[in-house]
């Protein structure tokens, strides 16, 4: 289950990833310009945990200009 977030710039990957990082979450960055975030829980995940993170993905992707 991985998924890719394309920022089309590497400077707004790197502000969604450092915000999501200060929440908890630890998220990497990759592509040619480090401008994809990405996503990868483990297979084994409880639902719970999975929206956790989603939710706190969802709130650095909205607060990152």
């Amino acid at each position: 289950m991985m998924m890719g977030l394309d920022c089309s710039t590497g400077k707004l990957s790197e502000k969604i990833v450092r915000q999501a990082f200060e929440d908890g979450l630890v998220i990497e960055r990759c592509g040619t310009e480090d401008q994809v975030v990405k996503f990868l829980p483990p297979l084994t995940i409880d639902g719970q945990t999975l929206q956790r993170g989603l939710d706190i993905l969802d709130k650095a992707v909205r607060t990152s200009p």
